[in-house]
């Protein structure tokens, strides 16, 4: 079994391809798992968390927050993930935080001032926002979350770029914005960050640090 120092942080992200999971511990994670698609329930996603949890040795009395995707994505799955999310928080009487996607990415850059998050979805379509970080949280924006579709969004990297906004990318999006990003911009200095495709890790990671304060001394029963 684990050694937990300290309560562990589960995160759902339910709303993009096949669904994932994954369990965090002071900023590490522990595990994380990918294609949970068949899940068409919450009680069918809890099975699939129930075994995952006794895969890698993790009692529920040992998570201390959750931390769930309420999009973009499928409004189906991202349902699913938040009616899951409030019954295990009021079950195991622990926390649990509302994130977008979007917003914990453009956090997991650890960059500050302007940054636009984006994520390609099936159909070639584009989810992206806009946010400002100062000094590690959220400031407030009236951007909202745009869609659009793939070649348009390729299109306002430029305009992202001269307006000095970081960009952060999904792994596949990164992979188109890059081809573009070398012919008018050097990447390295336009600012485009790839923050990959395991999206419950990075929720669980930025949840982590806002719940941090909130979580309880672990009880552990064996």
């Amino acid at each position: 079994m684990h050694n937990v120092k300290k309560r562990v942080v589960l995160a759902l992200e339910t709303g993009i391809g096949g669904g994932s999971l994954s369990l965090v511990e002071d900023g590490m994670p522990l595990a994380s798992a990918t294609g949970t698609e068949n899940a068409s329930r919450s009680e069918d996603l809890l099975l699939i968390l129930e075994d995952f949890l006794a895969k890698n040795s993790i009692l529920k009395h040992q998570i201390g927050a959750i931390a769930v995707s309420d999009g973009p994505g499928s409004l189906t799955g991202i349902r699913i993930g938040l009616a899951l999310a409030k019954g295990l928080s009021d079950a195991l009487s622990v926390p649990y935080i509302k994130l977008s996607m979007l917003a914990a990415m453009a956090l997991s850059s650890k960059k500050e001032g302007a940054i636009v998050s984006a994520i390609s979805y099936k159909d070639q379509t584009v989810y992206f926002k806009e946010f400002r970080v100062e000094q590690g949280r959220l400031a407030d924006s009236a951007s909202e979350t745009e869609k659009i579709g793939l070649d348009d969004f390729l299109l306002r990297l430029q305009a992202f770029h001269e307006k000095g906004a970081f960009v952060v990318l999904n792994k596949e999006l990164n992979r188109e914005a890059s081809k573009i990003a070398n012919r008018t911009f050097k990447v390295d200095k336009g600012g485009i960050y790839c923050a990959g495709n395991d999206y419950a890790k990075i929720l669980g990671q930025i949840g982590e640090l806002l719940t941090r304060p909130i979580m309880k001394t672990p009880n552990i029963q064996k």
